[in-house]
């Protein structure tokens, strides 16, 4: 005797009329939408959030997004811009490690603490320029020191 191994959800369609059947698929494709369009929302609101907060720690305004878009639309817009906002957040963090680098090595040479500024936490505006300015100073110092010291 052989025995076919039919699927639960096809062995019940077998025993449904047309419109059960029907009624049936319709109910689980909007349940399959339902399902994705919560996701979409729930993306939308990640991204929405992510990108608050980057735009907050770069010191630039997030503005607000066309009301015009789609959900989808919307979704892909606020992920390209998270994406362009963490790029941009990795090269001001690269830019201030090398900074704090040089201030640290520099300090190290003239014997002083150098400037006091987060690693891990991109710094405001204000300051990344009070340890450009900072160092720019030390570097003057030193070199007035170089100059002194030569004569």
């Amino acid at each position: 005797m052989l025995l076919l191994h039919i699927p639960p959800t096809y062995s019940q369609i077998l025993f449904l009329s047309p419109p059960q059947v029907v009624t049936s698929t319709l109910k689980d494709m909007r349940e399959e939408e339902e399902k994705t369009l919560a996701q979409i929302v729930d993306r939308v609101e990640k991204h929405g959030m992510e990108r608050a907060r980057l735009a907050k720690e770069l010191g630039e305004a997030a503005g607000e997004p066309d009301p015009s878009l789609g959900l989808v639309q919307l979704e892909r817009l606020l992920r390209h811009e998270v994406g362009g906002l963490r790029a941009r957040k990795e090269e001001r963090m690269k830019e201030v490690l090398e900074f704090k680098r040089q201030d640290k090595a520099v300090c190290r040479q003239m014997a002083m603490e150098p400037f006091a500024i987060s690693s891990t936490n991109i710094p405001s505006p204000e300051q990344f320029q009070a340890l450009k300015k900072h160092l720019v100073s030390i570097l003057m110092f030193f070199i007035k020191i170089f100059y002194h010291n030569l004569n």
